[in-house]
């Protein structure tokens, strides 16, 4: 079953969608939602001048995360709705499949931070269409 988009619809691997459409080398880059940083490394992979802040609200994720330093990650707690960073400091947000996990009635304070924290004219993958990807057939 498909819930969104049209009946054929090619499979793309996500990190190469984003190189497709966001130059990373020295991008300063906010993900929300890491989890385990499974994505967060694969991304800081893809250029070595890349810096990602990895926001997690797990707490007990984000210690795990912490005692498994990344090279050009800082890793914080923190959700959507209350990102605690300075004004248009980031290149790029991005959500994988996280985006579910904002309260609704906190979900345009959610936007209205990442907004706030992108630098002007740059971009916001929150993946709002989180339920067309395979893990959801």
């Amino acid at each position: 079953m498909q819930l969104i988009g049209p009946a054929e619809q090619p499979f793309e691997n996500e990190l190469d969608v984003i190189q497709s459409l966001v130059d990373l080398e020295g991008a300063r880059i906010l993900e929300l939602g890491c989890g385990a940083a499974e994505k967060t490394q694969q991304l800081v992979a893809l250029a070595p001048t890349l810096s990602i802040t990895a926001s997690e609200v797990d707490l007990i994720q984000h210690e795990k995360n912490l005692a498994n330093a990344i090279e050009r990650v800082t890793f914080k707690s923190y959700g959507a709705e209350a990102i605690d960073e300075a004004d248009a400091s980031f290149d790029g947000v991005m959500m994988f499949k996280s985006l579910h996990h904002v309260p609704l009635d906190q979900l345009d304070q959610a936007f209205s931070e990442i907004e706030r924290v992108l630098k002007p004219g740059r971009c916001g993958d929150p993946h709002r269409r989180e339920n067309s990807f395979e893990h959801n057939d």
